[in-house]
């Protein structure tokens, strides 16, 4: 997939080949500047067709040697998708689902590396008096760096103000992020989109406090596809439908949305977890921000109260350019690119179908159905 954007090299797919053939050969000949006039095009598509490439004895190998095959051996056996569906226990699909998963975590990703979050899971060390910040992508996570670090500075504004938000809590999978972690001493401010199971193994004999925020999947779906449309972190996805296929397929930089969630809620009784939700910082902020206080220890005066509560306003947000991503790199972005969209509930009712949100309700039921429903302020 490194070599996808050469000129001199072409991707395709058995399941391409075999749903439109006469396309995906056209493809092929254009590939090679070969041109073939609709009798041989007909042709190849012919004498290349599961059953005729049977009856070949040069092509379906059933003339190797019997030191090497069986007697009735062809290569040829079934020809056919998904034929795994009849020989795979369920068991053994979610376990490659989840091996798969956490391969195309980093899918088409341009800061992030396997080899890294390996090292990070194993051996990077989480010490008691760190702070991480955890969700899934487009949750609220940078609102919620905002606000720590507004806590931490006791509302002053100067820091947040002054040093990229990527530096105040620097992310801890990224090549850079995990970079500038090795080069600090701590107490350190931490920020993650890992999921439960590749989360470093340090943090779970700790003391370090972990706030992971979630928010209704829907929300997260719709913000996910401008994300990644706008931006160079991922591969982009064309369409809100073809983004829709891959969000219920955990298709998607860092994963299922389900198994992250499921992953993260089962330490939701550790005294140095604390839950918060996307819809209830947006409810009620001035309750949510003196709740993230109370878990950290922090005790602040009303007018620092006030100072972190406007201060991390979603307009407020929207004009610092060291927290909105606007002064990323064009190499990552668009020109005029800033994180924050809408900031609202509820907007994926302005973009996905009645159908769309049904399937995605379905799956919901079916994945979250052994967790509280009270657990999830939406709807």
């Amino acid at each position: 997939m490194s070599m996808r954007d050469r000129e001199n090299v072409l991707l395709l797919s058995y399941e391409k080949l075999q749903k439109d053939p006469r396309s995906t050969i056209e493809k092929i000949c254009q590939f090679l500047g070969k041109k073939l006039n609709p009798e041989e095009l007909d042709s190849v598509l012919k004498n290349s067709s599961f059953q005729v490439m049977k009856q070949n004895k040069m092509s379906n190998l059933e003339i190797l040697p019997e030191t090497l095959i069986s007697k009735e051996f062809k290569i040829t056996r079934k020809g056919i998708s998904g034929d795994w569906k009849n020989h795979f226990t369920v068991a053994q699909a979610e376990a490659f689902d989840k091996v798969y998963q956490e391969k195309m975590l980093i899918r088409d990703s341009r800061i992030l590396s396997y080899e890294v979050i390996k090292e990070v899971c194993a051996q990077f060390v989480i010490k008691d008096e760190d702070t991480v910040m955890v969700s899934y992508p487009k949750s609220g996570s940078h609102w919620l760096i905002e606000i720590l670090c507004l806590i931490h500075s006791k509302g002053d504004t100067k820091w947040i103000r002054s040093v990229p938000i990527w530096e105040r809590a620097p992310w801890l999978e990224s090549d850079g992020g995990y970079k500038l972690l090795k080069e600090r001493e701590g107490p350190w401010l931490l920020a993650s989109h890992l999921p439960f199971h590749l989360f470093p193994k340090s943090f779970f004999t700790s003391k370090a406090k972990v706030i992971y925020i979630m928010r209704n999947p829907k929300d997260v779906l719709v913000s996910g596809y401008y994300y990644w449309t706008i931006t160079n972190f991922s591969k982009k996805p064309e369409s809100l439908e073809q983004y829709f296929k891959w969000f219920l397929q955990g298709y998607v930089p860092y994963g299922s949305w389900f198994e992250h969630i499921r992953g993260w809620m089962s330490m939701r009784h550790r005294k140095n977890v604390l839950l918060l939700s996307y819809e209830e910082l947006q409810k009620d902020p001035r309750s949510t921000i003196e709740k993230i206080c109370d878990f950290l220890g922090k005790k602040l005066n009303p007018e620092e109260l006030d100072s972190v509560l406007k201060n991390s306003s979603f307009h407020v947000m929207k004009q610092n350019k060291m927290s909105n991503l606007e002064i990323l790199s064009e190499e990552f972005s668009s020109r005029h690119f800033k994180i924050t969209r809408k900031g609202i509930c509820g907007d994926w009712k302005n973009h996905l179908t009645v159908a769309q949100a049904e399937a995605l309700d379905k799956v919901y039921q079916e994945k979250m159905a052994n967790f509280p429903k009270e657990l999830f302020p939406w709807e």
